[in-house]
C-alpha cells in the first residue's frame, strides 16, 4: 500500500501539505514525494511502499512538468497498455503507475478508467485541470472533503484531511472519477449492476478459472510477497468451494475445503471477549450511558462496550462528518448489539446444530458431553428465529 494526498485549487503551502501527508507515512516507508503547481494551488503528496520498480518515486511526471500523478495500488495490465494503447509514448520508468498519466494525455481527459485492470486510487494534475478516481469496487481506500473556502481534498486516510474539511467529508465512491468540470461521474457500470438480468447459468469451471487468473495477476511484484486467506465470503463461499472441489485432483483435503466457517470470537476464545466486555464496562459509567444520545446523536452506541469504542474513534476523528463516513449494516443486522457476534442468531443456530451432532455421536460412544453457555448466550438461544440478511447496507452517494 501507499498513501496519497491531493489538494485541488487550495491555499495551503507545500510545507503544510507535507506535514499533513506525513500522518499516513506508515503507508509508505520507502519514499516520500510531492509536487506543487506554482500558480493554481494544486498539490500532490505521496508516501511510497515500493513494490514495482523499486527505484521509482512519485509523483510521476507525464510529457510536461505540469502533468503529474500520485497513485496507490496496482495496475495489473500496465505492460499490455504500454505495448498497445501507449506504444507511441516514451515511458521513463517500469512502474505500473506511470501508464495513468499517459492514458490521461492520450485521451485528453478521464475517459480511460475502464481500461485499467487493477486496484487503485489516484489523483493527477494537468496544468489547471485535476482528476481523482477510485477502482470499481473500492479495494484501495480514498476519502474526499471540502473546506469552508471550497477547496477539495483527497487522501488515502481520513486523518490527513479531517482538520480542513469542515463543509463536507465522505468516502470517495468506488467506480467513480472526479474532475473540477464534471464533479463525480460513475465510470464503472457493468451489466450485473442490474440484479434482475441474469448473465447466464452458473459455470463452475469459469468461476474457478476467474479466481485463478485473479490470484495470478496479483502476484506481480519486485519484492517478496505473502498471502492472507479470509474466510468471510458468506453464501458465495459455497460456489467457490464447489468450483475447487475436484475429486480427481483435489486442491485441498475436503475436511479443509468444506470446513465450518468460524467467527473471530471463536478464534480468540470467549474468555478474551468476556474480559473486553468487563474492561469496557468499568470505563463507562451508568450516567455516561444515560447521556449517550446527547454525546453521540448520530448512530448512538447501545452498550458500554460500543460507547467505549466510539469514544476512541471520536478522539481521533471528531465531529459528525467523520462519524457519517462509517457504513452501517442493514436494519435487521443492526439489532445485534454484540460486537463479538457470539449472540448472532446464525452463529447460535450453527452451534446448536453442532452440539446436537456431537452429543449424538458421543452418546453412541458411551461418553458424556455437555455445552456450557454464559447468561448472555443462553438468553440469546431463546431468540433464534428466522434468518436475517447478511448483506452490507448499500451506501447512498449524494
Amino acid at each position: 500500500m501507499c498513501g496519497i494526498f491531493a489538494i485541488c485549487a487550495g491555499k495551503k503551502d507545500l510545507a503544510a501539505a507535507q506535514t499533513l501527508s506525513h500522518r499516513q507515512a506508515h503507508r509508505g516507508p520507502d519514499f516520500r514525494g510531492h509536487y506543487s503547481h506554482p500558480t493554481n494551488g494544486h498539490v500532490l503528496c505521496h508516501e511510497r511502499l515500493a513494490i514495482i520498480d523499486l527505484s521509482c518515486t512519485q509523483p510521476l511526471q507525464g510529457s510536461q512538468p505540469d502533468k503529474q500523478v500520485v497513485h496507490n495500488g496496482e495496475i495489473y495490465n500496465y505492460e499490455a497498455l504500454r505495448d498497445t494503447v501507449l506504444a507511441d509514448y516514451h515511458m521513463k520508468t517500469t512502474c505500473d503507475s506511470e501508464v495513468i498519466i499517459f492514458l490521461w494525455e492520450k485521451f485528453d481527459g478521464p475517459d480511460f478508467c475502464n481500461m485499467l485492470d487493477g486496484d487503485f486510487a489516484f489523483a493527477l494534475i494537468d496544468g489547471d485541470r485535476f482528476m481523482a478516481a477510485r477502482d470499481p469496487i473500492g479495494v484501495k481506500p480514498l476519502y474526499y472533503g471540502v473546506g469552508a473556502d471550497g477547496t477539495h481534498y483527497f487522501s488515502s486516510e481520513m486523518k490527513v484531511i479531517i482538520d480542513d474539511c469542515d463543509k463536507e467529508l465522505h468516502t470517495f465512491p468506488p467506480g467513480f472519477y472526479f474532475t473540477r468540470e464534471s464533479g463525480f461521474v460513475r465510470y464503472y457500470q457493468p451489466a450485473y449492476f442490474d440484479h434482475l438480468a441474469a448473465t447466464g447459468p452458473l459455470d463452475l469451471a469459469a468461476v474457478r478459472d476467474a479466481l485463478i487468473n485473479a490470484t495470478h495477476k496479483r502476484l506481480m511484484s519486485d519484492v517478496p510477497l505473502g498471502l492472507l486467506l479470509s474466510g468471510g465470503l458468506d453464501s458465495k463461499k459455497w460456489i467457490l468451494r464447489k468450483a475447487f472441489d475436484d475429486p480427481i485432483e483435489p486442491y485441498l483435503p475436503r475436511e479443509i475445503l468444506w470446513r465450518q466457517k468460524e467467527q473471530f470470537s471463536d478464534g480468540v476464545g470467549y474468555n478474551w471477549i468476556d474480559q473486553m466486555m468487563a474492561f469496557c464496562s468499568a470505563q463507562v459509567t451508568d450516567q455516561q450511558m444515560s447521556q449517550a444520545t446527547d454525546r453521540f446523536p448520530h448512530n448512538t452506541p447501545a452498550t458500554k462496550e460500543a460507547y467505549y469504542i466510539r469514544s476512541i474513534f471520536e478522539k481521533h476523528f471528531p465531529g459528525r462528518l467523520a462519524a457519517e463516513t462509517v457504513l452501517k449494516w442493514v436494519p435487521k443486522w443492526q439489532a445485534n448489539t454484540d460486537p463479538s457476534g457470539r449472540a448472532s442468531q446464525f452463529h447460535l443456530k450453527s452451534v446448536i446444530e453442532r452440539v446436537d451432532s456431537n452429543s449424538s455421536a458421543n452418546e453412541s460412544a458411551g461418553s458424556e458431553w455437555s455445552l456450557q453457555l454464559d447468561d448472555a448466550a443462553a438468553e440469546s438461544l431463546d431468540q433464534v428465529a428466522a434468518p436475517v440478511e447478511f448483506a452490507h447496507a448499500t451506501p447512498v452517494f449524494v
